[in-house]
């Protein structure tokens, strides 16, 4: 499952709190991620954490301590409404609409590179292919099922390779051995299965090789 934290804060100021008059803001621009754990933090003053309940029109939210996990089930809108329970009472408090995205796609990366230059012993020393979020902290990575790489030298084809796998064959290997100071490759035709199940082509590793 992915995780994503994600801050919505909710300020009450407690000679409102009866005329149910509150101030919301938020950190990360009212969006959460589809079939993402989604971290939220709510506050509310004067009121005590585990006092506090959320429900939404999409998805389901879980409580993890004084935190919440939200994981939207559909892409669109949602609403979150935010609850307190005083004296024995539960009082709807305020809500708060969010755009439910699919994150963005994971780049392909060796060694961390996906454009640029990379050293030739760098390149010699890595064994797979790998890809990330960049700054999303979401788990797990996905998974890379397969790819071509050519390796050009002078506008010249070396070699054009398929494999199956992140893990480089030992005839990838070898002919990285073989490459010199300005030779690129290019890893192409990368199909990966996402932390959603979903069989994506990520976008083109380009190496120049020094």
């Amino acid at each position: 499952m992915l995780k994503i934290p994600l801050t919505f804060l909710l300020f009450l100021f407690s000679h409102f709190l009866f005329a149910q008059k509150f101030l919301i803001t938020e950190a990360g621009q009212n969006i959460a991620y589809y079939k993402s754990e989604n971290s939220l933090n709510v506050l509310v003053e004067g009121v005590a954490c585990n006092s506090i309940d959320l429900e939404t029109t999409n998805g389901k939210i879980k409580r993890d301590s004084c935190n919440f996990i939200y994981t939207p089930d559909s892409l669109g809108t949602s609403r979150i409404e935010v609850f307190i329970n005083l004296n024995g009472q539960r009082k709807k408090i305020g809500e708060s609409g969010f755009q439910v995205k699919k994150t963005l796609p994971p780049a392909p990366k060796i060694a961390g590179h996906k454009i640029g230059r990379i050293l030739k012993v760098e390149l010699c020393n890595q064994t797979y292919i790998g890809a990330d979020y960049g700054d999303f902290d979401i788990e797990p990575t996905p998974r890379i099922d397969s790819f071509y790489i050519i390796g050009i030298r002078n506008d010249n084809i070396l070699f054009g390779l398929l494999n199956k796998g992140s893990k480089f064959d030992k005839e990838i290997l070898d002919n990285f051995r073989m490459l010199t100071a300005n030779d690129k490759i290019i890893v192409c035709q990368i199909w990966a299965t996402d932390p959603y199940g979903e069989k994506i082509e990520l976008s083109n590793i380009e190496l120049t090789v020094y």
